[in-house]
């Protein structure tokens, strides 16, 4: 029997640090990323959560999408549920709904809309 995954399961920081090291990003690397110090990374790794804006800035530098993860449980958990409508994410002053494309820009694309 496979064990059902839940949101619980998920360790962030754990994760992030996978997709770094699979992307060959240094923690001081990733810490001069997203103007961090190198021991803020070490112990963000170490997190089990982190917040939403925190998460969307290190998809968008490591070029990785660690919000399917989070998605990909709760379409399991509500593909039993009916449509309740649209759901909006508000990221900053910019509102992304799940109907628009999901694909997070490259980093010379984000870094070109936010100049």
């Amino acid at each position: 029997m496979q064990k059902k995954v839940t949101i619980h399961d998920i360790h962030i920081g754990d994760y992030i640090k996978r997709v770094a090291a699979k992307r060959g990003v240094s923690e001081s690397q990733l810490a001069k990323m997203i103007s961090r110090d190198p021991s803020a990374i070490s112990r963000m790794y170490t997190k089990k959560t982190i917040s939403t804006e925190q998460l969307w800035h290190i998809s968008n530098v490591l070029e990785y999408n660690f919000f399917r993860k989070y998605a990909k449980i709760m379409d399991s958990v509500l593909q039993n549920e009916p449509d309740s409508g649209t759901i909006t994410i508000v990221v900053s002053s910019e509102k992304v709904t799940v109907e628009e494309e999901t694909k997070i820009p490259k980093i010379t694309e984000y870094h070109k809309k936010r100049a």
